[in-house]
């Protein structure tokens, strides 16, 4: 199934490919990567060992799928305007770059409730993002996979045996939740 498809997002797509849950060929990533950052910086393009801007990589890669995360550091970072205004000019982007891409945009992963949090992400920030992403997925006609349904537990944060101490990035064991998650709900 994910011969034809590109994860594009920060660390928790990079580690993805790392513990061996998506291969190589399907992990466009850079840690901290957001809704502002994801129009210039150079992405790792695993499995080509290559490093080059979304657009760039989309022209010359020309995916048939990609599945968009604006990344954690969307909800922190960057203000609300900010983030609505740069994913909104992504999506157009790619749009034009390449009319055979189709896009798939997925929630921002939640946070746990407890652990290190070293960055303070707010739950709260990250449940704006996701219910602005569920927007733009509306007004483009895009699909939207809302992952943080599987990843959150019953107090609405993300379920402590998914995550690493941290608390905002996945062990194996989530990464393979968020897999099936993709496998099932994508298509």
């Amino acid at each position: 199934y994910f011969n034809n498809l590109i994860l594009v997002g920060d660390s928790n797509i990079k580690n993805m490919y790392e513990y061996g849950r998506i291969n190589a060929g399907n992990a466009w990533a850079l840690p901290c990567l957001h809704a502002e950052s994801i129009h210039y910086q150079h992405l790792n393009i695993y499995g080509k060992n290559k490093s080059m801007t979304l657009l760039d990589a989309i022209k010359n890669h020309n995916p048939e799928k990609i599945i968009l995360n604006f990344g954690s550091f969307s909800s922190l970072w960057i203000s609300e305007e900010v983030f609505i205004t740069q994913a909104s000019s992504m999506i157009e982007k790619i749009q034009e770059e390449s009319q055979n891409t189709q896009i798939v945009l997925i929630s921002i992963y939640p946070v746990t409730k407890y652990g290190i949090n070293n960055d303070n992400f707010s739950q709260s920030s990250i449940n704006k993002c996701n219910f602005r992403l569920l927007e733009l997925a509306n007004k483009y006609n895009l699909k939207f996979l809302d992952v943080q349904t599987v990843l959150k537990d019953s107090s609405g944060y993300g379920n402590p045996n998914y995550y690493i101490k941290d608390g905002f990035h996945l062990t194996s064991y989530g990464h393979s939740i968020v897999r099936e998650y993709i496998k099932t709900h994508a298509v």
